[in-house]
């Protein structure tokens, strides 16, 4: 029988990075252990959902991925001849895609011959110049509600079952997200925030999480010194990639 293919694209968050931490580890302990592949993988939700419901994991996750770094990793996919080889290997595929900060975004580097991620409080040129004078957060948030559009017509021409999740901010994109988001009828729908809510947070307004291994925000606060997420890159540890995990298990199991 065939396998069912699990696609994954997002950030760390879905990557796994951090999820190597256990408590007590110093910081330059967790920095040793915080990038293996392989720790990554067996710690993440993808990973516990591929090992529960016997799925193949091809993943284009990348810890510090911008939003449109996935776009183009996505369009390089879906445009292949391996995308083509998927649909006949594989009995289902299901996409899961994880939307990150807005504050992110994607150049070609030279010094490295390569297009890469970059926050904007990198200290490059780049960065400081589109920070200041040529970002808007809900200009961001408009162009991501037409990605998310495009994308749904792609997936359902295809036949393809998908889910979105808005990975540590909730944002408002103005497109339907009943259908094909997690937690889609939910304020705050995003996982930082339900993770948060798990472990008793009730205030449902809370500052921006960029990400950036420091404590911004209620959330990050709480979830961190409860060990749901590390205390120092402030990624989910395994206990809180269990409970990532089982957020997505009734929607792979209706579509298994």
């Amino acid at each position: 029988m065939k396998q069912n293919l699990l696609i994954t694209i997002g950030c760390s968050w879905t990557y796994g990075i951090g999820s190597g931490y256990t408590p007590g580890m110093t910081r330059e302990e967790y920095k040793s252990v915080m990038h293996d592949a392989d720790t990554c993988y067996n710690n993440s939700f993808r990973g516990m959902l591929c090992k529960k419901y016997n799925m193949h994991n091809k993943n284009f996750s990348v810890g510090g991925s911008s939003n449109q770094t996935q776009f183009r990793l996505a369009k390089n996919y879906f445009t292949s001849d391996q995308y083509q080889h998927d649909l006949d290997q594989y009995n289902r595929i299901i996409v899961l895609w994880g939307i990150t900060s807005t504050a992110r975004n994607e150049a070609y580097f030279n010094d490295s011959n390569q297009r890469k991620s970059y926050f904007y409080t990198n200290n490059y040129p780049i960065a400081k110049v589109i920070a200041t004078e040529y970002y808007s957060h809900d200009d961001e948030v408009e162009q991501l509600a037409l990605e998310i559009k495009f994308w749904n017509m792609f997936f359902e021409r295809e036949g393809l079952d998908h889910l979105w999740f808005d990975t540590f901010n909730h944002h408002d994109y103005a497109v339907s997200v009943t259908d094909h988001f997690l937690f889609g009828d939910q304020s705050p729908r995003d996982l930082l925030s339900q993770l948060a809510i798990n472990s008793g947070w009730q205030s449902k307004n809370d500052s921006y999480h960029r990400s950036e291994w420091a404590v911004d925000s209620e959330r990050s606060r709480l979830l961190s010194e409860i060990k749901v997420i590390n205390p120092y890159s402030l990624h989910p540890t395994q206990s809180g990639q269990e409970q990532i995990s089982k957020m997505f298990e009734s929607y792979i199991e209706s579509v298994q």
